[in-house]
């Protein structure tokens, strides 16, 4: 791996762990975070190999005891009800990414209408994978009622209309740095 994918999956790291302490009241869950659209855009950005391993150093960093998720760190998170939003950050980074490089393969340059189309389906991967996780975490663990049609339907909240509307801006966003940082690496200089 070459030293500026290192960098980059470090900073997109970064961006996701700050995203987690930008929070925004929502009905249900309390509070989201920009966390989901820096992992959308870190699959954008890097592709689907190094966006997800930007995701999972997140993940497991917050895990061995990084304080950087929304609610603290450490093994325990496992517990949270909001754990399996993480836990499914992995998967959306890939699938951005997967329709990403699919758009410039096949296009032989990146298409906005397919970025957008990873983007939503990544959005919803999480939050159908989060919902139901946090579903069985309030029944089996906190021994609460929450059902998985409860949860279910929490998912149509408007919580998930402006994650919705963060995926396609951050697609936007995305496919413009995107190719501002490609220009820069094809026409750089060796030394």
């Amino acid at each position: 791996m070459k030293t500026m994918d290192l960098t980059r999956i470090a900073l997109l790291t970064t961006m996701v762990a700050v995203g987690a302490f930008i929070k925004i009241p929502a009905p249900v869950i309390g509070s989201f975070t920009l966390q989901l659209t820096f992992v959308i855009l870190a699959g954008i950005l890097l592709g689907k190999k190094n966006g997800t391993i930007a995701v999972l150093i997140y993940a497991v960093g917050g895990l061995i005891g990084i304080p950087w998720f929304a609610h603290g760190g450490g093994i325990g998170y496992v517990i949270q009800p909001t754990f399996g939003f993480i836990l499914s950050f992995a998967a959306a980074a890939y699938i951005s990414g997967l329709f990403r490089e699919y758009s410039e393969k096949k296009y032989k340059k990146v298409r906005l209408n397919w970025v957008i189309t990873g983007s939503i389906i990544s959005t919803l991967v999480v939050w159908v994978f989060g919902m139901l996780y946090l579903s069985a975490i309030y029944q089996y663990v906190l021994g609460k009622s929450f059902g998985y049609s409860k949860a279910l339907l929490s998912i149509f909240s408007p919580s998930l209309v402006v994650d919705l509307i963060l995926a396609v801006v951050i697609s936007g966003v995305g496919i413009r740095i995107y190719n501002i940082l490609n220009l820069k690496v094809k026409g750089a200089t060796k030394i």
